[in-house]
């Protein structure tokens, strides 16, 4: 990505497989004292694992970074007609 080049891998995987890696690092959050609330799916998508994982990492660190102590962060992903939504609501500024 660096060097303005980007290989895509696209492939059909569920979304709930990169829902576990956030769960899994949600030490982050409790050390904010954070609730970091992660909605199973069983959305399945088309696309790119690795950059929709970054996607995903960058939406929730951006989340914790600005959300004040002792609130929440809520992660989920809804299947459309056409796509899926992916989303992450808090509460900080």
């Amino acid at each position: 990505m660096k060097q303005g080049t980007l290989r895509l891998s696209i492939e059909v995987f569920e979304l709930n497989e990169l829902f576990d890696l956030l769960r899994k690092g949600s030490r982050a959050f409790e050390m904010k004292q954070l609730d970091l609330e992660v909605e199973p799916t069983d959305a399945c998508v088309k696309a790119d694992r690795a950059l929709t994982l970054f996607m995903i990492n960058t939406l929730a660190e951006n989340a914790r970074k600005y959300t004040h102590d002792g609130r929440k962060v809520r992660n989920y992903g809804r299947q459309e007609y056409e796509y899926v939504e992916i989303s992450v609501d808090e509460n900080g500024c």
